[in-house]
């Protein structure tokens, strides 16, 4: 099987290698090395071992979705009322710019 070593810990492997020598490739997924899949000298797979998520940042995130949900939608918020008096979008758009 003709690899190339990657510096990012990825192995090249050929499409046609890949299918003759899948459970192979499988036994050191689970090792934890990772492939890229090529077809024709170009990347299109990458084999990476499989990560269940944990539980509790899962929970985390659907925590964090849900506060986002439940803040009040900005509605009706029109640029004057967001200018400071004598301020211009123009203004606004130029600031930090040099000219």
């Amino acid at each position: 099987m003709k690899r190339k070593r990657l510096p990012l810990a990825f192995e090249y492997v050929g499409a046609r290698d890949a299918k003759q020598r899948l459970a192979n490739l499988l036994r050191r997924t689970v090792r934890g090395e990772q492939f890229i899949i090529t077809c024709r000298g170009k990347p299109v797979a990458r084999l990476v071992p499989f990560q269940r998520a944990d539980a509790e940042a899962v929970r985390d995130a659907l925590e964090r979705v849900s506060r986002l949900r439940s803040r009040p939608r900005r509605s009706g918020v029109r640029l004057s009322d967001a200018l400071t008096a004598g301020e211009s979008a123009r203004q606004i758009a130029h600031a930090g710019h040099r000219h």
